[in-house]
């Protein structure tokens, strides 16, 4: 048995050899006699079966339900921050210092009013 046969009737029977099937069972024997690689993947095997027992099982509580309803629903306040968010990220990738992008701000503001204001008069 090669090492990638050995691995497969690992993931497929469990890290207990002695379980095994008759015929998987004499031949992982006999691997695990000749290689250390198998060997080693026995050991990591038997280490996650072992977290695995040990492991409890948590009963979900009372409002699991509702919680992934309301995590599944949009945000209203996150759609609304996005317009913000979109622009502070853009401007946060020129890596200008925080004045300069008061500043860049503000005249943005600014254009844009005056030009409301051009095209209401």
């Amino acid at each position: 048995m090669n090492l990638k046969e050995f691995k497969e009737k690992l993931l497929l029977h469990g890290a207990d050899v002695y379980k095994w099937p008759q015929g998987a069972r004499e031949a992982g024997l006999k691997a695990l006699e000749n290689s250390a690689e198998c060997r080693a993947l026995l050991a990591e095997e038997e280490r996650f079966e072992q977290v695995l027992r040990a492991r409890k099982y948590e009963e979900p509580g009372n409002d699991l339900s509702e919680r992934i309803i309301s995590a599944s629903q949009p945000k209203a306040r996150e759609a609304r921050r996005r317009l913000g968010r979109f622009f502070s990220d853009l401007l946060r990738e020129f890596g200008l210092p925080r004045p300069a992008l008061i500043a860049l701000s503000v005249s943005f503001f600014l254009f844009f009013m005056i030009g409301f204001a051009y095209e209401c008069a």
